[in-house]
């Protein structure tokens, strides 16, 4: 079929996936930490304080986005209308195919390797990969590393000779489809039980045995309720072609056409830290993991120590009608003893104060390997100051607004890709809700985003992301946002808002904050009598200040404890009193 090679191919994918097969095993070695060995049939030891679960949970919950909204401008008056339709048609899409799950997945598994997004259109007569892929509709997947390739000999992206990912099509649905050959797809083999040890999928086996599950199924053979066929997809971009392939013999090339999608192709990538002249990135847990174990071992070094802690009374034999009535004493009892001098207190065992201190010392190291996690976490000062714990806020935000950028920017391009095909398809319909000022009032009219409404070219739009609708606001923060916009906008401009007729609700200014502050003394302390008569003055106006005011301004000298600042301390003194035992020790010998 066409100009691709299957055996050339086949070979390059099997190169490829070989090559890759490090990532996958330390993608999955950093899942298995990160989920503990509660989850499953986990057997590892156990892990009482996994820093490595607490980054990723910190970082997904920064950088995953909630429902994005797109927005398309054009620098052509005539098509804003439709720049506003398509931008509505967009938006509908992504929250039809739930696109906000697509990214949280995306973004969790940039954090242990690398974030893969197909975006295509499902022209097949089913709903292949699950029921949000609705016939004739575009679809943005996730794709998990296990099931990702490409050319690995490639110094960079823009580069690669192929690029591809594995799925499962339910087997009958697979030898039906019309999207394939004929003869091809009546060819294709259901994929195997992978307790078969054949040697295509041994190496397939050796990545999965250390899987978070102790079974090695995944879908095949006798363990699965329906019977599945495995398919690659490939994408050539030098040919620019799409290639489909069966899984369970490469050379059966079940579809050849030419690539007629975006440009950047099908996939896209997120991560955050390029390796100079290899493609694959290095993902974040790949720099977190040593210090994550360290402070782990180091911790359950210390538990083992403090549970073998303990403490018996030893006594010559004269004390023994003593040991017998210090046993039965109850707490705070008088006792008499006969024989004190021959009772001792032995205690054995216990927390060793250096390693203790080391401990203090790498949970510190980690905090600062993982970017500052306290202050991204919201887990407490760091700093004395507020001024000072401002300054760190900054610093850390700045990573993490770093990766925020790389995040908007492939969420951009996914988005992009998803508006071409909405507007490349002559049978896409999306309902829309077109809001009109036509009537001298604002009136929201149903509408469509379909071939008809279509004016113009695609390159006349541009299509950018509001950034501001990926992030998710606590109410705190939403109340602070309210009151800027008050002082900085409302404030200045009221007496040219009032011109207009545009007056200040300070009824429901003072009840959102009270919602959103938490604060409910707002509303017990404030009465809310309707707005002011014309003899009290305009609505708005400011009351004026007293002639004579007095200031005073008290400086207070406060003590500020942080957690770091007493781990620090801790760490000293355990030192010195670990130093001080050692000499004492050293005196004896």
């Amino acid at each position: 079929m066409g100009g691709v090679d299957p055996r050339r191919l086949e070979s390059a994918m099997e190169a490829s996936y070989k090559r890759l097969a490090p990532f996958r095993k330390r993608r999955t070695k950093f899942l298995r930490e990160f989920a503990g060995r509660h989850y499953g049939d986990a057997k590892d030891m156990r892990s009482p304080v996994n820093m490595l679960q607490l980054a990723m949970s910190v970082y997904a919950r920064k950088l995953s986005p909630r429902m994005p909204q797109s927005m398309i401008t054009t620098r052509h008056l005539e098509l804003k209308p439709t720049a506003k339709k398509l931008e509505l048609g967009l938006n509908q899409l992504l929250k039809d195919i739930r696109i906000d799950r697509t990214l949280r997945r995306m973004v969790m598994d940039s954090l242990v390797g690398v974030g893969i997004v197909k975006v295509g259109m499902n022209y097949s007569q089913y709903e292949v990969g699950g029921y949000f892929h609705d016939v004739g509709q575009p679809f943005a997947d996730p794709v998990s590393l296990e099931n990702f390739i490409f050319d690995t000999t490639a110094p960079s992206r823009e580069q690669v000779a192929f690029v591809g990912d594995r799925y499962l099509i339910p087997l009958e649905e697979a030898r039906e489809l019309d999207i394939f050959d004929k003869r091809a797809r009546e060819k294709i083999k259901e994929m195997p039980d992978e307790r078969e040890e054949t040697d295509e999928l041994r190496d397939e086996q050796e990545d999965r045995a250390s899987g978070l599950y102790s079974d090695k199924e995944s879908g095949g053979g006798d363990s699965s309720y329906e019977r599945w066929a495995a398919v690659w997809d490939i994408w050539l971009p030098r040919e620019n072609l799409l290639v489909t392939v069966d899984a369970a013999d490469r050379k059966n090339v079940l579809r050849e056409v030419e690539w007629d999608g975006p440009e950047e192709g099908p996939y896209h990538w997120l991560s955050y830290s390029t390796v100079p002249d290899n493609v694959m990135p290095l993902a974040p847990a790949a720099s977190w993991f040593d210090i994550h174990q360290l402070v782990d071992v180091l911790y359950r070094k210390l538990a083992t120590q403090a549970e073998n802690a303990k403490e018996v009374i030893t006594y010559m034999g004269e004390a023994e009608g003593d040991i017998e009535r210090i046993e039965r004493a109850r707490d705070l009892q008088t006792l008499r003893v006969d024989h004190p001098e021959a009772i001792n207190p032995i205690k054995t065992g216990g927390v060793d104060q250096s390693n203790f201190a080391f401990v203090l010392n790498a949970r510190e190291m980690a905090n600062m390997v993982f970017g500052n996690l306290e202050s991204i976490g919201g887990f407490g000062a760091s700093a004395g100051t507020a001024t000072q714990e401002e300054l760190i806020a900054g610093s850390a935000s700045e990573l993490v607004n770093d990766m925020i950028e790389h995040v908007s920017d492939t969420v951009a391009g996914i988005c992009r890709s998803l508006a071409l095909y909405l507007w490349e398809d002559p049978l896409i319909e999306i309902p829309i809700t077109v809001r009109s000022e036509a009537v001298g009032e604002a009136i929201e009219v149903p509408s469509f985003w379909n071939a008809e409404a279509r004016e113009g070219r695609f390159l006349d739009f541009n299509v950018k992301l509001n950034v501001h609708s990926m992030t998710s606001d606590t109410p705190g923060q939403r109340a602070e946002k309210i009151m800027g916009i008050f002082e900085r906008i409302v404030l200045p401009t009221l007496p040219m808002l009032q011109e207009q007729g545009i007056g200040l609700n300070g009824e429901g200014l003072m009840r959102s904050i009270s919602k959103l502050t938490g604060i409910d003394e707002l509303d017990e302390t404030l009465t809310f009598q309707g707005s002011m008569n014309e003899d009290d003055g305009p609505v708005g106006q400011r009351p004026k200040q007293a002639p004579v005011t007095t200031r005073k301004y008290e400086r207070i000298n406060r003590s500020e404890r942080t957690r770091r600042g007493t781990d620090a301390d801790t760490m000293n003194r355990l030192m010195a009193a670990a130093g001080g035992t050692q000499n004492a020790q050293g005196g004896t010998q």
